[in-house]
């Protein structure tokens, strides 16, 4: 795996550790405050302050069990940006499950962190053409 494939790995292994500890600052701490989402249903795209509301409620209420992510597929990368596709699979505490291909941007901000700032839910035509396939 080269450096930006284990880079956005290492990404995507903190994101998902700060949702299933329900860690909010730990969570918030890897998005951008510029980040955008889009192709939520209902929604153009929301940005930090939508994203932390969300999030926290979601967190208090116990509403997510469990978040893994499968599949890294690198898209566009550079020096402080790196563009990828995984797939997301979200257990809620009702047993119900949520299987999405998402594009995710993160990028090297100031501090030297990384950071989303963005995040694109994808087309199911779009999946099979990266060949992501949940596992």
């Amino acid at each position: 795996m080269d450096s930006d494939s284990s880079i956005a790995a290492q990404f995507l292994d903190e994101f998902a550790a700060s949702v299933n500890a329900k860690d909010f600052a730990a969570h918030m701490a890897l998005i951008s405050e510029q980040v955008s989402i889009k192709g939520l249903p209902g929604f153009d795209a929301i940005g930090y302050e939508e994203w932390a509301r969300q999030c926290k409620h979601e967190f208090d209420e116990g509403i997510l069990d469990h978040v893994d992510y499968s599949g890294l597929v690198l898209r566009e990368h550079d020096a402080g940006r790196i563009v990828f596709a995984t797939v997301e699979t979200v257990r809620a505490s009702d047993a119900s499950v949520n299987t999405m291909g998402l594009e995710m941007e993160i990028a090297r901000e100031e501090d030297g962190h990384w950071r989303m700032i963005r995040q694109r839910l994808l087309e199911e035509e779009e999946i099979g053409t990266l060949q992501l396939v949940a596992e």
